[in-house]
């Protein structure tokens, strides 16, 4: 299993829209990682899949969303991979909201 962090202070944006936070990946098959944000403001994890593969003619290695039947395997074990490390990221979200938030009650406690 390879997972690769990305670094989330670059805002370039790509086909997606935003850039992968973490990459998980099993051979040709990989799961990029991003985040999502909900109109109130939530945000969560999600991840979309693809299959590398090279191009003969011109050597060049591409990307696709279409996988086949001999990918199976391996894509069960990416998806399970991504989403483990989605629900890791999600609590790690939970965690900071729940630091931000006794933070600001504390800050809210000591203006009076």
């Amino acid at each position: 299993m390879e997972v690769k962090h990305m670094d989330t202070k670059k805002t370039t944006t790509t086909k997606q829209g935003t850039r992968p936070i973490a990459t998980v990946r099993e051979g040709a098959i990989g799961a990029s990682i991003f985040v999502a944000q909900s109109p109130d403001g939530n945000q969560s994890h999600y991840f979309t899949m693809s299959r590398c593969w090279k191009n003969q003619t011109s050597g060049q290695f591409k990307y696709t969303d279409r996988m086949y039947p001999r990918n199976a395997e391996a894509v069960a074990r990416v998806a399970e991979m991504a989403a483990k490390k989605c629900s890791e990221l999600d609590a790690g979200l939970d965690q900071m909201h729940a630091a931000l938030t006794a933070t600001a009650k504390l800050e809210a406690g000591s203006a009076l």
